[in-house]
């Protein structure tokens, strides 16, 4: 409420933003640095313990790659430059991952062993 009465006394607003899930105080859209800024620890707290933004990129990466999105759109979302950081760096091996990879050599070698 209080961000779209600011949007709305504000002369040099021409449009409604898109709504974004983390936003400044007067409803656009969050940069990286401020966000890093920005103090979650009270939400956090009560939300999920433990939860950073940057275990919220690792957890990112590492869902999207065990759902099949290739490793560049991924690259590309999180802002990296190369996809050898998010393979290297955001990517994790899961059991998930681990299991599909049994299932493709399983199908491949055709159950020989």
């Amino acid at each position: 409420r209080v961000q779209k009465e600011t949007r709305l006394a504000a002369s040099w607003w021409s449009e409604e933003p898109d709504p974004w899930l983390m936003s400044t105080d007067i409803g656009t859209r969050m940069d990286a640095h401020n966000f890093r800024k920005k103090d979650f620890g009270p939400v956090a707290a009560k939300v999920a313990p433990g939860v950073t933004p940057h275990s919220l990129r690792h957890a990112f990466a590492t869902f999207m790659l065990e759902e099949g999105v290739p490793t560049k759109v991924v690259a590309e979302q999180l802002g990296h430059s190369s996809t050898r950081i998010t393979e290297d760096t955001y990517s994790h091996v899961t059991a998930g991952l681990v299991d599909e990879a049994a299932a493709v050599a399983e199908r491949v070698l055709g159950g020989a062993g």
